[in-house]
């Protein structure tokens, strides 16, 4: 994931396809993966934290179906990468799956959704202004 040049605090997934029961059983879904927030030397945000040098490996348990709605997003996502304070300078996140569960009726493997959360140069500027 290339991103514009940010602090990246947490990493969460929601994993597998979590349309129904039956869409999360047929479809295959992490068991492992490898995340590495990565930063380039010219990264504004160095001055602010290091840059992560190692992957870090994430084993996931199997997820039960959980209707995903956005009063309730937090309960089937799985944190994957944490950093304390103000988080890893970053400009982009590397994501490798290392194996999955394997799906009822398919191959192929689902994750319904990816969220970064962190800070933007706009933001930290206002916390050093006020």
């Amino acid at each position: 994931i290339e991103l514009e040049p940010c602090l990246v605090g947490e990493i969460y997934l929601v994993n597998g396809y979590m349309k129904n029961s039956e869409s999360l059983s047929a479809n295959s879904r992490i068991r492992s993966l490898r995340v590495a927030v990565e930063c380039d030397d010219d990264n504004p945000f160095r001055t602010y934290g290091y840059c992560s040098d190692e992957d870090e490996v994430v084993e996931l348990d199997d997820p039960e179906w959980t209707d995903v709605a956005l009063d309730n997003f937090t309960g089937p996502a799985v944190r994957v990468f944490s950093m304390a304070d103000m988080g890893a300078p970053a400009d982009r996140i590397r994501i490798e799956v290392l194996d999955t569960y394997p799906g009822a009726l398919y191959q192929d493997l689902c994750v319904s959704e990816i969220v970064i959360a962190g800070y933007d140069g706009e933001e930290i500027e206002s916390w050093y202004s006020d």
